[in-house]
């Protein structure tokens, strides 16, 4: 099958004249990089199409240290952390920063 292709294809050739090889092969070429061209443009604006959305954050108070049951709470076991408000469990309270 493939050297039937190649047989046809240089008979082609043989039969067309230098300037018709040339300008069919500048068809081929505008045709190719057209291809690229649109193929590349297409990729592009897939890419700016899927700009990630920002995620919401919020201000958590969280323990430093375990404290025990019973303790008093005291400022220095606790400190505020940068939480995305999707990883928060539902009902969580968020105050007033």
């Amino acid at each position: 099958m493939f050297t039937k292709v190649i047989k046809t294809l240089n008979n082609l050739i043989e039969r067309l004249a230098s300037k018709q090889l040339l300008i069919g092969t500048a068809g081929i070429g505008v045709l190719v990089a057209l291809m690229i061209y649109i193929t590349l443009a297409h990729i592009e604006s897939s890419v700016e199409a899927e700009k990630p959305v920002p995620i919401k954050m919020t201000k958590v108070v969280v323990a430093k240290l375990d404290i025990p049951r019973g303790a008093v709470i005291t400022a220095d076991m606790l400190s505020v952390k940068n939480f995305a408000v999707e990883s928060l469990p539902k009902g969580t309270s968020r105050g007033c920063w």
